[in-house]
């Protein structure tokens, strides 16, 4: 059947537009609307001179054998190209060769050959009807927009886990990264997933919402740290949970905690190197609006781009083998547990030679300050109002070879909160070296 210049609607149950014996519907320069399950064979748009052809999808359909040039997008708004209302539109075993954009519910899936994909409002990408290698030239999502992938096995394709294989480049731009596990499989620790493979020169642009360069995040029974510039330097890739040394497990997900009054969760990082290893600070991010780190130390910029972070300090050593526990406490007015947060190690200092105040931070009415310590040593902080007269801190702190950090809470620390005499400045003094026994 062949439509020159004008619009037709149809209800095609699956297979009805299917030909085995090469026939199939052309559309040129018409709209065709298929208001059901279709299964297209051999369906060309646009595919000659007179191009532009418009196909309008309102139910899930299987494109499969296909060609389509010219007009061509998945929308829910009437007059786009190839548009889609409700249902997934899966391109299987086919080549588009132009521009696909995918916008409000839309899902655009399946595997096959496209050229440029836009993802706007709320559309969603997914590779294959099951696990698939999907291939396009130029991918951008937009805020909003979601990647979603299945993992059921440690190759990718249709034997292990869901990739998107891009030509000329990818921009991710805070799209949300949706994981899916396939057929019971439980990744190893040491497994690895390259979600995305980036054949082009350019470097992956943006990142997924919440998931900084190198977060930790759990997922199915395992931790995983998101490397964006993986395999040849520009791959996206799931990779075993380690990070300069230092190696990272969730508990599990977030679960509220009765005794406490808290959704909590429990990270331990371990130490897989000879030396001892001193991270500083282990910053959480990925958090839906309304849940915040109810024991977070502070809050910077952190990322690329840098967003204000949260973040709880983590201090101390790890001694070669060993590991250390943080327990991570989450408010919500509503204690609701369906998040999963990703977590960052910064590095510390594993012996601070240079004595040095590296941070003061607003906490809300509070003043955090940070310096570089030596093990042994005693530090005292010390406050003014004018830069001449200063008041002694008590107690003294004593230095541990990493980042040591005061908060001016107010009494009875100091005379009064920090916001209430309008300006105090501050200052560490190295006293002494400490004395044993005393």
């Amino acid at each position: 059947m062949t439509i020159d210049g004008v619009s037709i609607s149809l209800n095609l149950a699956a297979g009805d537009a299917a030909d085995d014996g090469g026939g199939g519907i052309f559309n040129n320069g018409g709209t065709l609307e298929v208001d059901s399950a279709i299964v297209a064979d051999n369906l060309a748009i646009g595919s000659d001179a007179r191009g532009g052809g418009i196909l309008s999808l309102n139910g899930v359909t299987r494109i499969t054998g296909t060609t389509i040039e010219g007009n061509v997008a998945i929308s829910t708004a009437p007059g786009a190209g190839l548009t889609q209302h409700g249902g997934s539109a899966l391109i299987v075993d086919s080549a588009i060769a132009d521009g696909v954009a995918g916008t409000g519910t839309a899902t655009l899936a399946g595997v096959g050959n496209l050229e440029e994909v836009v993802l706007l409002d709320s559309a969603t990408l997914a590779p294959g009807e099951g696990l698939a290698v999907l291939r396009a030239g130029n991918v951008s999502f937009a805020k909003g927009t979601a990647f979603a992938a299945e993992i059921g096995g440690t190759t990718p394709g249709a034997a292990g886990y869901d990739q998107l294989s891009v030509s000329d480049g990818i921009d991710l731009s805070g799209a949300h990264l949706n994981l899916l596990m396939a057929g019971g499989f439980v990744p190893a620790a040491t497994d690895a997933f390259v979600i995305v493979d980036n054949a082009s020169a350019s470097a992956v642009l943006g990142m997924f919402a919440g998931l900084p360069e190198d977060a930790f995040f759990a997922f199915g029974a395992g931790t995983f740290r998101i490397d964006y510039s993986s395999g040849d330097g520009n791959d996206v890739a799931l990779l075993p949970a380690a990070q300069n040394g230092v190696g990272l497990k969730i508990s599990g997900p977030p679960a509220f905690k009765p005794s406490t009054g808290f959704i909590e969760q429990t990270v331990t990082l371990t130490n897989n190197l000879g030396t001892a290893v001193t991270p500083a600070r282990l910053y959480i991010s990925g958090l839906p609006e309304g849940v915040a780190v109810q024991n977070a130390a502070g809050s910077a910029p952190y990322g690329t781009p840098a967003m204000v972070t949260p973040y709880i300090l983590i201090g101390a050593p790890i001694a070669p083998g060993g590991a250390t526990a943080l327990t991570v406490q989450f408010a919500s007015a509503d204690n609701a547990v369906e998040f999963s947060p990703a977590y960052n190690i910064e590095a510390g200092t594993a012996n601070a030679g240079t004595f040095a105040v590296t941070t003061i931070l607003f906490l809300g009415k509070d003043v955090l300050i940070e310096f570089g310590s030596q093990a042994g040593v005693v530090y005292e902080v010390q406050y003014s109002t004018n830069l001449m007269d200063w008041t002694a801190v008590s107690p003294r702190l004593v230095g541990d070879a990493t980042i040591t950090s005061w908060v001016d809470r107010g009494s009875p620390a100091t005379e009064s909160t920090p916001l209430a005499t309008g300006e105090r400045y501050y200052r560490v003094v190295r006293v002494s070296k400490l004395i044993a026994g005393n």
